[in-house]
């Protein structure tokens, strides 16, 4: 897809910086399915938003953000993984979590319907992480999401 046109539908890309470098981070229909494949729990339902907390669940966290950082090589055909879950593991640290997780926050909020004015149902924002202090936030909290049912 052209970059140009990527950028007017999804915006400008999130990103995470690991080892000095930029990952762009989102959150695809392949990356909402290898997390429910590590986890069992769906993305799309915002509840399950509370457990990617690093403090609270990091296992979950490092899957989130490993599936976040996924893309698809259309030379390749295939998609890939910049990291294995394990180098997540070595590269994370609480030097680094805070940004992380407001990275994930925003790259799983990114795609959410803007709120009209004066549309009484307009979702809260999640609240970013912070590792450092006393009053610990979830990356994501706030009431979840819309779903349709089909």
């Amino acid at each position: 897809m052209d970059t140009v046109l990527q950028q007017e539908i999804a915006g400008s890309p999130v990103t995470v910086t690991l080892r000095g470098e930029e990952y762009p981070l989102a959150y695809p229909m392949r990356a909402v399915i290898l997390y429910k494949q590590l986890t069992g729990d769906n993305l799309f339902q915002g509840g399950c938003w509370q457990k990617i907390a690093p403090m609270e669940d990091p296992e979950r966290f490092i899957a989130c953000l490993w599936a976040g950082l996924h893309r698809y090589d259309w030379e390749k055909q295939a998609w890939v993984e910049p990291f294995t879950r394990e180098q997540l593991q070595a590269l994370v640290d609480f030097g680094n979590v805070n940004p992380a997780c407001e990275a994930i926050t925003k790259a799983l909020t990114s795609f959410f319907p803007k709120a009209k004015d004066g549309d009484k149902g307009e979702s809260e924002l999640p609240v970013t992480a912070t590792a450092g202090s006393e009053e610990w936030s979830l990356p994501i909290s706030g009431p979840a999401p819309a779903s349709t049912s089909v």
